[in-house]
């Protein structure tokens, strides 16, 4: 899905400036949301919480702040 490599791409750049972290892409795992959720991808940030030092709540809320701001793609 090219919607999701494009998430997949901001992510990596939201981890990169936000925390200063290399993600790769494989480290990176985007899934449809569950219905009782609004939206219609997610991104898992367990993995990445991990790498940035911090608690999946936050690292959600910031990357998510991040790509409202610097990813199109994103609303």
């Amino acid at each position: 899905m090219l919607f999701a490599s494009s998430v997949k791409n901001s992510v990596i750049a939201a981890m990169q400036q936000l925390y200063k972290v290399k993600a790769d892409v494989n480290d990176i795992t985007v899934q449809p949301t569950r219905k009782e959720f609004e939206g219609d991808l997610t991104v898992v940030v367990f993995p990445l919480a991990k790498s940035a030092g911090k608690s999946p709540q936050d690292v959600g809320a910031e990357i998510g702040n991040y790509l409202s701001e610097h990813a199109a793609e994103v609303s």
